[in-house]
Formats: structure tokens, C-alpha cells, sequence
């Protein structure tokens, strides 16, 4: 097994002051995150870095020269004054003006994300920390997860400070609620954080798991979703971790997820695709005696997850918040199925899909190109399943073959790549009976591309 240290240089606002630290990482060992290698800091409306920012990114550069073939990814950012446009546009010229510098340093391959302010470090209205914000970050995609990332279309993820010492308890815009026990965050040292920063992004229609390229398949087997997330925590740049044998609880929204055989998924990135494998369940029946139920929400206040037989009504709830003083808000805090997670990353809520034999069949489109590229998709109508398409001459030129698919079911084939120059070459078919087609990839824009993924139905 190959060892390798990466060197990481960083600077802070209105400093000159530069640190450097070692971190040995296994390449067999996937990174838990998408780590910035490197933050630039910038002026107040400016998109050109002073002169110390650019000496100490120089020097990051001349340290990590072994590194200028791997593709970097920079994502730039502004504090959250001005209107959202203008931020945009000033973080892409951040981003423009770190390229500039990287290129002349011999950097070749540079991606580029502008947020603007949609994804804030700081937080409060100090100018002296909201100089935090005002930033680009640089990524050396050096391990699979991260070299994934480059050709994932994320918005920024929502953003929580949190106090560390204390339960953490979260609901995104889109309903899912993530339950954190107190004072299981740790750093790199190994030792309890203080306050973190927990970023979360979910995924729950089928065209926020195509750009996100999140397929739903266990090795070769079909999956269907009923929500995804990616969560990480953070204390500054830094990535922070569980204690050993902690864990924390996702209830996704919706339906969909409460269906029978749900469980959870960590995802791994695998061949450039996310490949889901099972967590192991931590579910406890308990018993619904009415006179455990203090004890019953204290448990899963901790993080503790429970499967109840019984259905306990918010009127039942209330009048025991009164009796008890207890601070569970509705029933749905007990019973809507809270799945345990060991890790932070990308995470489902999934089940196997099984079908027999005699109701699957092999379906193969030939795009009619001479060198195989791009992504491809199988999107299922009436299930909330995307399997990755496989590239297989048997089937023509350049096909794409998919084993396994349902008879019955309506489903789509997408294929996208690209055409150099910014271009984007995008082709769809819709799969009824047969199992040969034929489809032809057309120069589209990104506008057109993404307006058809979202016509998708959920």
C-alpha cells in the first residue's frame, strides 16, 4: 500500500503568518471530506488578492510543484453584503484572478465554482470575521472522492454553527433532521471541539441526483431511494470526525423513506461513481409501557434510534410534556423511523429491489460514437431509481448496456459529455418495449440540458 503526505500551507485575513503542518494519509483509505488545501483572502469588494496573499500562495505552489498534474478546483466566495448577483460575479473573479496565478505557476488543470455568498464561514456581523467569507478556496483533488467532486453540479450546502458541547439538532429547507449527540465532534488531535460548522446538502428528486452524479445501486444491485445527503462538520478548514463508537440520526423527509425495508447507505466512491454499501442497523424495538416514556425521550435525545409498535398521539405527547416537563415536540420525533449513521459523508436512505428473473431484461443504446465518454443514466418512472450506464461493444460502436432492467416500467436514458470548449454534447431516449435503441448526442448548453433533467418526474 502506497503511503503519501500531503504538505498544507494556510493563511489567514491580515496576516503573514504561514503554517505548516504534515498529514499521512493511506491512499487505499477514501478522505472524509473535500478538503481546501489552500484559502486566498481578499479585500473588501476586491477580486485581486494583495501582495502577501499572492507571496504566500506562491509558496504553497512551489511546496506542492510534485502535485501541478493533478486537477486543482476552486470555489470561490464573498461575505454576504451586496446583492447576490454582483457576489457571484465578483467571486468568479476571485476565482479568475487565483487561476491567473496558479497557470503562471505551472498548474494545467483548474476548475472553477463561484457561490458567492451562499456558503459562509463566518458567523455574526463582526467585519473582522465576515473577512473569513471573503475568499477562495483550493482544492488538489488528489484521492477518488475528490476527483469526483469536479464534475458534480452542487449548490452550496446549508450552512449551521453549532455549539459542540451540546446536542446538535438540525431541519433543512427540505425536511430532512439531523440529531448530533453533545461532545462527540472531534479534530485531527482526536480531542472534543468546542463549536463546529455542520454543512448539509440532500437530495431527494431525481434531478438533484443527476447533477449531484448519485446513482442508486449496492455493487450490481438496484436500489431505490427515498433520500440522500451528503453531511460533514467543520471547525474552521478543518475536517472534524465522530469519537470512535459515536454516532448521530437522520430522519429523511417524506414518505418515501418510512417505506418497509428502508435502511441506511455510506457511500463510496468506486470507478468514479457513488457505490452505496449498508450501514449496520443500531434499531431498538422498545417496549411502549407509558411509564418508560421519560426515559424513552432521553434516549433519543442521546442519538439512540427506536422502532415503537405503538402509535402515540401528539395529544398523548402533550399532556406528558406537561406531566413530565419533556421537550419532544410531536410524535413524529419517536416514530418516524430515525436511522443511525457511524460516519459523516454521503449517506441513503435506501431498499434493495427485487425482482425475478423472468421479469428483467438487458437493454443496450448505441450512441453511435467511436470513442466511449461522457456520463449515462437509466431513470426509472415510477421508482425513484438512477442506475450508471456501462460502456459494451457487444452492443454496437459505442453502446451503453444496462443488465436488469424491469419489463415493465417506463424508463429514460441519459447521456451527457463533453465536447471541449465549454461545450456540452447531450442525448435522451425513452425506453418502452424493446431492448435495442439508438441515440444521438447534440451540442446543448448547460440551460437546456439542466431544463430537462428537471422536467424529470420525481
Amino acid at each position: 500500500m502506497e503511503f503519501v503526505c500531503r504538505l498544507h500551507l494556510s493563511s489567514k485575513p491580515n496576516s503573514m503568518k504561514i503554517t505548516f503542518s504534515m498529514i499521512c494519509l493511506f491512499t487505499a483509505t477514501a478522505m472524509s471530506a473535500q478538503e481546501v488545501d489552500f484559502t486566498v483572502h481578499f479585500d473588501k469588494a476586491s477580486a485581486q488578492p494583495d501582495e502577501a496573499e499572492i507571496a504566500v500562495l506562491q509558496a504553497w505552489s512551489a511546496v506542492n510543484a510534485a502535485f501541478t498534474d493533478q486537477p486543482l478546483l476552486l470555489r470561490g466566495h464573498t461575505d454576504a453584503d451586496g446583492a447576490p448577483d454582483f457576489n457571484r460575479a465578483l467571486s468568479a473573479s476571485r476565482n479568475e484572478a487565483v487561476k491567473a496565478l496558479l497557470t503562471e505557476a505551472g498548474w494545467k488543470d483548474i476548475r472553477m465554482q463561484p457561490f458567492g455568498e451562499t456558503w459562509p464561514l463566518s458567523y455574526g456581523e463582526d467585519e473582522a470575521v465576515k473577512g473569513m467569507d471573503r475568499r477562495v478556496e483550493v482544492v488538489l483533488a488528489e484521492t477518488a472522492e475528490e476527483q469526483f467532486y469536479l464534475d458534480q453540479r452542487l449548490s452550496a450546502p446549508e450552512v449551521f454553527h453549532c455549539d459542540a458541547l451540546s446536542e446538535i439538532r438540525i431541519t433543512t429547507a427540505k425536511g430532512t433532521r439531523v440529531v448530533i449527540p453533545p461532545a462527540v465532534l472531534c479534530d485531527r488531535s482526536g480531542q472534543p471541539v468546542t463549536n463546529a460548522r455542520i454543512e448539509v446538502r440532500d437530495f431527494y428528486s431525481k434531478a438533484e441526483c443527476i447533477r449531484a452524479l448519485l446513482t442508486t445501486s449496492c455493487g450490481s444491485e438496484r436500489l431505490e431511494s427515498g433520500g440522500m445527503a451528503e453531511i460533514r462538520a467543520y471547525a474552521g478548514n478543518e475536517v472534524l470526525t465522530l469519537e470512535p463508537g459515536a454516532g448521530y440520526t437522520v430522519d429523511f423527509a417524506g414518505p418515501a423513506a418510512h417505506l418497509e425495508g428502508m435502511q441506511l447507505f455510506n457511500g463510496e466512491v468506486k470507478d468514479g461513481w457513488m457505490n452505496w454499501v449498508p450501514v449496520a442497523s443500531n434499531a431498538q424495538t422498545v417496549a411502549p409501557a407509558y411509564g418508560n416514556f421519560p426515559e424513552l425521550v432521553n434516549q433519543i435525545n442521546a442519538g439512540l434510534t427506536y422502532q415503537v409498535d405503538v402509535g402515540i398521539t401528539d395529544a398523548q405527547i402533550e399532556e406528558w410534556n406537561k406531566e413530565r416537563r419533556l421537550h419532544i415536540a410531536r410524535s413524529s420525533d419517536i416514530l418516524s423511523g430515525k436511522l443511525g449513521a457511524n460516519r459523516f459523508g454521503f449517506i441513503n436512505c435506501d431498499r434493495f429491489i427485487k425482482m425475478k428473473k423472468e421479469s428483467l431484461r438487458d437493454i443496450c443504446v448505441d450512441i453511435g460514437q467511436d470513442t466511449p465518454a461522457g456520463r449515462s443514466f437509466l431513470v426509472f418512472t415510477e421508482s425513484n431509481s438512477i442506475l450508471r450506464g456501462t460502456w459494451n461493444g457487444e452492443c454496437g460502436t459505442s453502446a451503453l448496456r444496462w443488465q436488469g432492467g424491469p419489463r415493465d416500467e417506463p424508463m429514460t436514458v441519459i447521456v451527457e459529455r463533453g465536447a471541449g470548449d465549454g461545450q456540452i454534447l447531450f442525448g435522451h431516449v425513452e425506453i418502452g418495449e424493446k431492448d435495442n435503441y439508438r441515440l444521438t448526442l447534440r451540442p446543448s448548453t448547460e440551460a437546456e440540458m439542466e431544463a430537462f433533467v428537471s422536467g424529470l418526474s420525481k
